[in-house]
This record gives C-alpha cells, sequence and structure tokens, in this order.
C-alpha cells in the first residue's frame, strides 16, 4: 500500500496595487485567538497536525503543534484548531493524517479566521497546481 503524505504550508500574504505599510508583530491588535478550519472528507478515523511557529524560530518543532483526533466519516466535516492565545505565527504547517491505512482525503476548503475577519481558502483551485504523482 503506497503511504501518501500532504502537507500544506500555508503563508499569510497581503498583494495590492499599493506599497504595503511597514509594521511589526507588536503593531498587531491581539485580540482574538487565530482559528484554522478544515473542511473534507476523511474516511477513516485518522489524527491531523497543525504546526506554526513564530519569529526568530524558524523551523517547525513537536512543541510548537497542535493535534487533532478526526473521527472517519464519508461525510464532510469540519475539522478545527485553534491556536493559543497571542499566538501570530510566521509560519503554519498542517500535516493530513498518519494512519498509514487511510483512503484519499479530500479537502475542500480551509478557513483561517481571526475576531470576525475569515480568509476561505478554495482548495478545487490547489487541485490543478498540485496533481497528484502516480508513484
Amino acid at each position: 500500500m503506497k503511504l501518501k503524505v500532504f502537507f500544506l504550508t500555508i503563508f499569510f500574504l497581503s498583494c495590492k496595487n499599493q506599497p504595503l505599510k511597514q509594521f511589526t508583530l507588536q503593531d498587531l491588535p491581539v485580540k482574538y485567538n487565530i482559528e484554522i478550519v478544515i473542511n473534507g472528507i476523511v474516511p477513516k478515523n485518522d489524527e491531523f497536525e497543525l504546526f506554526y511557529f513564530e519569529a526568530p524560530k524558524t523551523e517547525f518543532n513537536q512543541h510548537d503543534a497542535i493535534q487533532k483526533n478526526v473521527v472517519g466519516s464519508k461525510n464532510p466535516q469540519s475539522i478545527k484548531f485553534m491556536l493559543p492565545h497571542k499566538i501570530i505565527p510566521d509560519r503554519i504547517r498542517i500535516d493530513l493524517g498518519k494512519n498509514t491505512e487511510q483512503q484519499s482525503i479530500k479537502i475542500d476548503n480551509i478557513t483561517i479566521k481571526y475576531g470576525q475577519k475569515n480568509l476561505f481558502l478554495k482548495m478545487k483551485s490547489y487541485y490543478k497546481i498540485f496533481q497528484q504523482a502516480s508513484i
């Protein structure tokens, strides 16, 4: 059986036709926790992990990670990760599953929430870029 491991790194970027205003992390109002919600189908029981790091760190580690047990289902479900209070990460990595007998996992979208603001990432556009490699 082929073991498929998917890594998703999400970068917070801002694109505009105007110059970006310089700011530091201390300038950001830290009123809310950041929540990441993955919507998709996970056929068998599994465990997802979300890794994050803040400057000056440059690598992911097990200390700055959140694990979520996922109950397998053929129906779409939401897997929610809540970052600790006052954490504004430089990088986020999501590891989708440790179950070596897992069938294909289908991710429909990922939403990053901060207070009333949401960043909605539709995975259909990413599937066009990252085709499944035949092994």
